[in-house]
C-alpha cells in the first residue's frame, strides 16, 4: 500500500505513506509503489511538495525516502508521537 493522507488527517502538509507485509520487504516494492505515488501527486493533483513521517528506528522507510529525493526537514509530532520528517519539493 501507498497512499497521500493528510498529514494526521488534519493538513495542511500531505503526507506520503507506504506499508508493505514483512515477506516482500527488500525487493525494492515500497521505492517502486511510493515513487508512482509522487509522480500521481505531482502530475494528476498538481502538489508543490509532500512529507514523509518517518520513525527514527525504521531504517528501511528512510531509504526509501531518500531513493525517491526526500530530505530530512526536522520532527514534527503526529499520530499522537514524534517522527522525523523529510520533505520533498515537487516543482
Amino acid at each position: 500500500m501507498a497512499l497521500l493522507i493528510p498529514l494526521a488527517l488534519e493538513g495542511p502538509e500531505i503526507e506520503i505513506g507506504w506499508r508493505l507485509p514483512r515477506s516482500t520487504w527488500g525487493n525494492g516494492y515500497a521505492t517502486e509503489a511510493a515513487l508512482r505515488v509522487v509522480q500521481y501527486a505531482r502530475d494528476e493533483v498538481g502538489l508543490k511538495e509532500l512529507i514523509a513521517c518517518i520513525s527514527p528506528e525504521n531504517e528501511r522507510s528512510v531509504r526509501v525516502a531518500n531513493k525517491l529525493g526526500f530530505r530530512p526537514d526536522g520532527r514534527k509530532r503526529a499520530y499522537g508521537t514524534e517522527f522525523d520528517c523529510y520533505r520533498l519539493r515537487l516543482d
